[in-house]
């Protein structure tokens, strides 16, 4: 097995990606994938590439020679790395992967990776990729499609070739990472809504100005009032990220109030725009996956658009828990017939 690709001309045309989107760029950015923001049970990622790999076992059973892949909104690139991993057993394959995700960071890391060496990459939208139709044996992504709006299952299913497959991954519309999602994002609404980063630098700021005992009072009765409001979230949310976070948060807070004389005004002011900035991001971030998850319905109506542009075999079901017990994604596969 050979991994590689000489050039994105291979695959290009002369379209332009869209520009990336900051929320995600910021997340890709930073070590995402040991991120404290990250989603869902270490148990359904060890699955799903688990899940990946034995697609591509059996992917790679029945080709040889030159496989071209596509691993759209590619994020890191677990999903291309497991198909590295599975074509090592067969030394026949040729395999040249191709990663896209809208943030360049994100490329960036998954060529980074040992597995990846040899893999070829750029930053574009999932509904605007620059790249021939036609051109692909195996078109797969995880988590990512969805994001990219109108148009992006159409533009990427138009990339499979006669004989190839297209296999994604989609968001589920009240699934077990839809629910953490909105979960998430009802913490970070109350963190924003109760300003409790504003009120702490206030108090700080009254502390070590030497404000008159009334001033810092008020100061200090209105941010206890937050963070007993913010308290009171967080004993009822499910445990998750974003609950995480906030407890460090209030922890952090607690901290430096305790200790003002040991901290510059200008510096927390400058930590607490970077905490105020760090959750906008991430609220928009559980809000876009909210908004991308499908429900049985845009998905059964998606494989129907499939049928009708000339695949033959799909397949469309729910990946669960562990214990079967909770569904967790769709898993979408479809074929074209070979020519």
């Amino acid at each position: 097995m050979t991994v590689g690709i000489g050039s994105a001309a291979d695959f290009m045309d002369n379209n332009n990606p869209d520009d990336s989107q900051a929320a995600w760029s910021d997340y890709w950015d930073g070590d995402s994938e040991d991120s404290d923001q990250a989603l869902g049970h270490p148990t359904h990622a060890r699955r799903l590439k688990a899940r990946w790999e034995s697609l591509f076992s059996d992917e790679f059973a029945a080709r040889s020679g030159r496989v071209r892949l596509l691993d759209a909104a590619c994020g890191t690139g677990v999903v291309a790395g497991a198909a590295s991993r599975a074509a090592r057993a067969f030394p026949g394959l040729d395999l040249e992967i191709l990663l896209t995700d809208f943030a360049g960071s994100a490329v960036a890391a998954a060529l980074a990776k040992p597995g990846l060496a040899g893999a070829c990459g750029f930053a574009a939208d999932a509904a605007h990729l620059p790249v021939r139709g036609a051109s692909l044996d195996l078109v797969v992504s995880q988590f990512g499609i969805e994001y990219a709006g109108e148009g992006a299952f159409e533009r990427v299913a138009s990339l499979v070739a006669a004989g190839g497959a297209l296999h994604a991954v989609v968001h589920l519309q009240d699934g077990e990472i839809y629910r953490e999602c909105s979960e998430n994002l009802r913490v970070l609404d109350a963190i924003t809504e109760l300003g409790v980063l504003s009120g702490f630098v206030g108090l700080f700021t009254a502390i070590r100005g030497g404000e008159n005992e009334s001033r810092v009072a008020k100061l200090a009765q209105a941010a206890s009032a937050a963070g007993d409001r913010i308290g009171d979230v967080l004993a009822s949310a499910q445990p998750g990220a974003a609950r995480q976070h906030a407890s460090r948060l209030l922890s952090d807070m607690q901290h430096v109030l305790n200790r003002p004389a040991a901290f510059r005004a200008e510096d927390i002011r400058i930590w607490a725009d970077g905490q105020s900035a760090n959750i906008e991001t991430y609220r928009l971030r559980m809000a876009s996956m909210l908004g991308a998850a499908k429900d049985e319905g845009e998905m059964e109506a998606l494989a129907g658009q499939l049928k009708t542009s000339g695949f033959t075999d799909i397949s469309l079901e729910r990946f669960r828990t562990l214990d079967d017990a909770r569904n967790i994604a769709w898993m979408l596969t479809a074929r074209r017939d070979p020519e």
